[in-house]
């Protein structure tokens, strides 16, 4: 499958660029949910570091 010799039907009806076009757009919509998807999880993720912080140095300062 290396050639464009298993690909005459796309040449054949000209169906190349609809194709390139809607496989773009579908690429581009799932990098945007995963894009969107990542950057919660991590905002999540810093939210909950620095609150596990601030917890553990009110504790050390309520010790000392």
């Amino acid at each position: 499958m290396a050639t464009d010799t298993y690909v005459k039907e796309v040449k054949l009806f000209g169906l190349s660029g609809f194709l390139i076009e809607r496989f773009t757009k579908l690429a581009d919509a799932f990098y945007a949910s995963q894009r969107r998807l990542v950057t919660r999880r991590h905002l999540a993720g810093a939210a909950w570091t620095s609150l596990s912080s601030l917890t553990g140095a009110a504790t050390y300062g309520y010790v000392a």
